[in-house]
């Protein structure tokens, strides 16, 4: 849980501090090129959430771990199941 934390505080904290700043200052009525670039920033901060997520809850969770695994090498598990299967019923057929 704590990477989960940590990749929500890096990427929407400064977004949240930036909306306090902006209003609290009244930095709305000052346009500046620097002012713009930070909400830019913020704002790509909070949408590289949805990238960093995935990471972090692979990261924490052991369930998420192994159903994603599941999910992302099922092809490649089928294959060892059958290789297993085709061998368990080649030692089976020796007997």
């Amino acid at each position: 849980m704590t990477a989960l934390a940590i990749a929500f505080a890096l990427t929407h904290v400064p977004r949240s501090l930036w909306f306090f700043i902006r209003s609290y200052f009244e930095l709305d009525s000052k346009p500046s090129e620097i002012l713009d670039c930070v909400d830019e920033i913020t704002n790509y901060l909070m949408f590289f959430h949805s990238i960093v997520n995935p990471i972090a809850l692979y990261i924490a969770s052991a369930t998420f771990r192994n159903l994603f695994n599941q999910y992302l090498f099922r092809f490649h598990s089928n294959k060892v199941k059958h290789k297993e299967l085709d061998n368990t019923k080649s030692t089976q057929g020796n007997k």
